[in-house]
């Protein structure tokens, strides 16, 4: 795979590496935020999850904890695979908050 002279990896197709702040400045154009889960302070294994499913907000499909904002609210996007799916909690530091 190919690098940019600062080292950041260039995708296959594209003439730039585009997560290199010097030669893309501001990053590429189409990103969207993924969300990742809030484990907390003092965590222990009983609370630690890898794709288990154990928090009952979990993707349905492959039990995975990140997921991106879709436009349509109460909904979610895996960032693993890519199933829309429906929300329980909502995002930290959103005024709903429960």
């Amino acid at each position: 795979m190919r690098r940019c002279e600062h080292g950041v990896y260039i995708g296959k197709g594209e003439r730039r590496a585009l997560y290199c702040s010097f030669c893309t400045p501001g990053g590429p154009k189409k990103t969207r935020e993924v969300i990742l889960p809030v484990t907390g302070i003092g965590a222990g294994p009983e609370r630690l999850w890898a794709n288990g499913k154990g928090s009952g907000d979990a993707c349905p499909r492959c039990g995975s904890q990140v997921w991106i904002e879709t436009k349509r609210a109460g909904r979610a996007e895996c960032a693993e695979c890519g199933t829309e799916y429906k929300k329980r909690h909502v995002k930290m530091g959103d005024s709903n908050e429960k």
